[in-house]
């Protein structure tokens, strides 16, 4: 089509002419230089509540022609993660005839934490369910971003692979990346159940099934006994025995069985599992997460 053309060539010798009178412009001006960015700092530490006036707090620009155009202080963008808590700050600033200073630093968070995982009860579920519905218990909170719920991604671990139908502890990953690129994630047992078996299991309730633990801190997984429901009675854990909701005192006989592989003084992702048997030797396993972070 002549017409297309001949428009698009119009247009291309109009783009020329306005890019050649601006060129035109700054040399006869004798102004090609652009402002000079300094900063008092060559490393900018801030806590990542920081607002951009915070971050650009201690930096000046200064051009041949306008004097100060610190007012014209901008961040051009911000990396991914370059080291632990640190990224690449770019930082540009303009004088009245278009020229454009930049400058790089490095931006250091001066109490920046990996994304927290919230779950709210066991990763149990009854066969049928929907693998959408696998991370409904799940929340995630980023100290950049806030609330990254909706980004948490589930998949199958290594060697495992979910099957909704089929009643069985399946291995799956849960991952979430934030504004700055840092990967959160951990992996552990799904388990799907057979619902017609499940009313006559009996129950444990904890008061948390994920766990955040300084590294070196104490750890004691009783500590997160609450409630344990063994041949359709209920029971409280006191702090030291699980004792019937009924108002004679009756004693659970055993404890459930935990298996604990937790290393307070080594970071990382961890699993406890809590075992109860009642008297019909009906099983019940759940697992709480623990988390143990760095100092």
């Amino acid at each position: 089509m002549k017409w297309v053309r001949k428009i698009s060539v119009i247009l291309f010798a109009v783009s020329v002419v306005c890019l050649t009178a601006a060129v035109y412009y700054r040399v006869k001006n004798g102004d090609s230089q652009p402002p000079v960015i300094t900063s008092e700092n060559n490393i900018i530490e801030v806590s990542v509540s920081a607002d951009e006036d915070e971050i650009l707090t201690g930096m000046t620009a200064y051009d041949n022609k306008d004097g100060d155009v610190t007012d014209s202080l901008m961040i051009e963008s911000l990396s991914n993660f370059i080291a632990e808590s640190e990224r690449e700050l770019n930082v540009a600033a303009f004088d009245s005839n278009g020229n454009v200073g930049k400058s790089k630093y490095i931006l250091k968070y001066t109490d920046y934490t990996p994304t927290k995982f919230s779950l709210s009860e066991p990763l149990r579920f009854a066969s049928g369910i929907t693998v959408q519905k696998i991370k409904q218990n799940l929340t995630a909170e980023d100290c950049l971003d806030g609330d990254v719920t909706n980004l948490i991604v589930q998949s199958n671990a290594e060697n495992s692979e979910l099957n909704v139908d089929v009643p069985g502890v399946y291995t799956m990953t849960f991952s979430v990346a934030n504004s700055g690129g840092d990967v959160e994630k951990f992996d552990t047992g799904v388990e799907i159940y057979d619902s017609a078996e499940e009313s006559a299991a009996p129950k444990l309730m904890l008061s948390q099934y994920m766990v955040y633990i300084p590294k070196g801190k104490s750890y004691d997984p009783r500590s997160y006994y609450l409630r344990a429901v063994v041949d359709n009675v209920s029971y409280m854990w006191n702090g030291t025995d699980f004792i019937s909701d009924k108002n004679e005192v009756q004693y659970l006989e055993e404890e459930p069985k935990i298996e604990n592989n937790v290393n307070v003084n080594v970071p990382g992702w961890y699993e406890t599992t809590y075992t109860l048997e009642d008297s019909y030797g009906d099983v019940k396993t759940i697992r709480q997460l623990v988390r143990v972070e760095e100092g």
